[in-house]
């Protein structure tokens, strides 16, 4: 996904088309994604200090790497894709914004409705 791949947010179910949710999926095919974003979703902080998600991360069972060779894949490849999307903004260069979208519960509603329907 490239920066002119990205749409503007969906805000209601009928503004979900086809190519926002392959974005969507794009974001949420990785694991340290899913979990970054996890993370992210379960901090009483809108802020927060990406030596705490690589503490979070290096901890967690099916992450098979080093901390610096994750700090290095963070910073160069998910924490752009996921800033793509919208869902975090980088602060300052340690330091990343929770942007929490309602988007991501309208996927799940549009997929299951489109899986019924086919």
């Amino acid at each position: 996904m490239t920066g002119d791949n990205t749409e503007p947010h969906p805000t209601t179910e009928e503004d979900i088309d086809a190519k926002w949710v392959s974005n969507a999926i794009h974001i949420l095919e990785s694991k340290i994604r899913r979990e970054l974003i996890f993370y992210l979703e379960n901090k009483n902080e809108n802020e927060v200090h990406v030596e705490e998600t690589l503490d979070y991360l290096c901890n967690l069972d099916g992450i098979e790497k080093n901390r610096s060779q994750l700090k290095i894949e963070i910073f160069h490849i998910h924490i752009p894709k996921i800033q793509e999307f919208g869902i975090i903004e980088k602060k300052t260069e340690n330091k990343i914004k929770y942007n929490p979208i309602s988007q991501m519960s309208l996927l799940s509603e549009y997929i299951y409705k489109f899986t019924r329907n086919t």
